[in-house]
């Protein structure tokens, strides 16, 4: 009986962990708001580019670009008008409470060198900043804020910055006047053309530029990604990316199961050898093009929200975890009766 009952409990325990463990593997992660304000008053304008860095009590974050994903900023061309809010949510690991962030600020240009940093908001708390962060020498411009007292922050150069896994003397010249010129080849099958949206983007040495958005219709009836042919695209008003490396790729979401998808034969960047890809491309597929190398092409796919993807939910773990131990325990307690029956029977 003894041992019937510590089977029975070692079956319990290991229904409880699996379930529980999946969640603390999935809560390593976390998503953050940052909205970044500039100030309204006169001359705090800026074209220059600012970066975040957390700090918690399980650690820091990476340094990350901060961009606007939500669509508040009011600019052109990368620049923070003043008044102007700057909207990123951001994908990071969990550095629990978070203390410190530090904010570095780059901008090229001799004669537009400084912003005026009105106050931050991270998940709904407002911090108030107040300060003016001016570059020099072509060096990026640090402010340590420390969230419980940043009034006492006080923005420094800073001569050996550290961003992304690099150390820069110097950041690149970040000024927006670069253009960049993609042709992409259509494949020569059947249905190889498509009417879907899709979306752009290159990475060099030097960063990311901004994503590139071609409707796939072109209004008239025809498709802008015919079979067998040519088109030719310009990504304008962006930074110095440096070398290019990466080329990707999103596809939109308006093909239907029968849809053959697109077929990509190749890509070429001005100023890099052609690429020939020869991948077919379907609905919300993410590709990812290493020019240097375009055999080691990444393609994920992402498929539509299903009943496996939403068991990831802590709520629903939690209640699967449950369910478990109920059942676990509801048969084992038939097997006790049982065995106790047939002893009695004995």
């Amino acid at each position: 009986m003894k041992k019937i009952l510590c089977t029975g409990l070692i079956f319990i325990i290991l229904l409880i962990s699996i379930p529980f463990s999946a969640f603390s593997m999935s809560s390593n992660t976390r998503t953050y708001l940052i909205n970044i304000h500039t100030s309204s008053d006169e001359g705090s304008s800026t074209s220059g580019d600012v970066y975040l860095k957390l700090y918690g009590d399980k650690g820091e974050t990476a340094f990350w670009k901060v961009t606007d994903d939500i669509g508040n900023k009011a600019s052109q061309n990368g620049r923070l008008h003043s008044g102007d809010r700057l909207s990123s949510v951001i994908r990071e690991r969990d550095v629990g409470t978070i203390s410190n962030i530090k904010v570095a600020y780059y901008q090229s240009t001799e004669n537009d060198y400084t912003w005026g940093f009105d106050y931050l908001e991270l998940d709904g708390a407002k911090y108030p900043i107040k300060k003016t962060l001016a570059t020099s020498d072509g060096y990026p411009c640090v402010l340590d804020v420390a969230l419980n007292n940043s009034e006492n922050s006080q923005p420094t150069v800073d001569r050996h910055l550290v961003i992304e896994g690099r150390q820069y003397d110097k950041l690149p010249d970040l000024s927006y006047d670069k253009n960049y010129l993609l042709e992409i080849k259509t494949g020569d099958s059947i249905a190889a053309e498509t009417n879907e949206i899709v979306r752009l983007q290159l990475v060099g040495t030097n960063g990311e530029s901004d994503w590139l958005t071609i409707n796939g219709n072109n209004g008239n009836g025809s498709n802008v990604f015919n079979r067998d042919t040519k088109t030719t695209f310009s990504l304008s008003g962006q930074h110095e990316l440096g070398d290019i490396k990466e080329l990707r790729i999103k596809m939109g979401t308006t093909l239907t199961s029968a849809d053959k998808g697109w077929l990509l034969e190749s890509v070429t960047v001005r100023g890099k050898d052609p690429c020939e890809i020869n991948q077919w491309l379907q609905s919300a597929d993410y590709l990812s093009v290493y020019l240097d190398a375009p055999e080691n092409l990444m393609l994920i796919k992402i498929e539509p929200k299903t009943s496996a993807s939403i068991l990831s939910t802590p709520i629903l773990v939690v209640i699967i975890g449950g369910s478990l131990v109920i059942l676990a325990t509801a048969i084992l307690a038939v097997f006790i009766v049982r065995k106790r029956k047939q002893e009695t029977y004995n």
